[in-house]
């Protein structure tokens, strides 16, 4: 009787796990998660973002990549850039070998950084891209050779050339409204990539 009974409780367990098998075995599969594909030309914008941070000219190549919006406004972008780098640079070649030409020649043992051609193409360089931001002086004197060699003009006004970049009693009126329209359109050029610039209003400006 025992066997019997034992020989039942083994077939009814058999049966079921062979249910258990067969439902699991039928249930459908849940429906996968589609992935979201990324967007490539997000990607994009933010490369050319961070070349506009660092104001860097943007390769042809990049621009047929973005909207015709975005596209026009890299090209505006890359002329003004261009274009300031180059004016700030020859301000700078001028003003470095006038400045200094009178140290070598009225006060040779004053502190001269710039003996020879080489460091006056360094320092005009470097003073062409601080301007191209809001806080020039700080990041010439960023650079610890630019600081160093303004070391000896901390109490006169040869300085000037080189923290006053902003200013049009030194860097003239016509190069400070360009680099002031510049920073401004910068500015609104990294909103549109962000896709944080401010909507437009009927007739084209901005709302308030």
């Amino acid at each position: 009787m025992k066997q019997a009974l034992y020989a039942l409780a083994a077939a009814i367990l058999v049966s079921a796990l062979a249910l258990c098998w067969a439902v699991k075995t039928a249930a459908p599969d849940a429906p996968a998660v589609a992935a979201v594909p990324e967007d490539p030309r997000a990607e994009i914008r933010a490369q050319v973002r961070d070349m506009v941070l660092a104001r860097e000219v943007i390769p042809a190549d990049y621009l047929r990549l973005l909207d015709q919006d975005l596209a026009a406004l890299a090209e505006e972008y890359n002329a003004q850039t261009a274009n300031l780098k180059d004016q700030y640079t020859v301000y700078a070649k001028e003003q470095i070998h006038s400045v200094f030409e009178y140290y070598r020649e009225n006060e040779p043992e004053q502190l001269n950084y710039f003996a020879s051609e080489e460091l006056i193409c360094e320092a005009a360089a470097h003073l062409a891209r601080c301007a191209l931001y809001r806080n020039p002086q700080q990041l010439f004197y960023d650079d610890p050779a630019m600081a160093y060699a303004l070391s000896g003009e901390g109490g006169g006004s040869g300085a000037l050339w080189a923290v006053a970049v902003h200013q049009g009693f030194q860097a003239g009126g016509n190069l400070v409204k360009t680099v002031e329209a510049y920073l401004d359109q910068v500015d609104a050029f990294v909103d549109a990539l962000n896709g944080t610039a401010p909507p437009e209003g009927p007739e084209g400006s901005p709302q308030n």
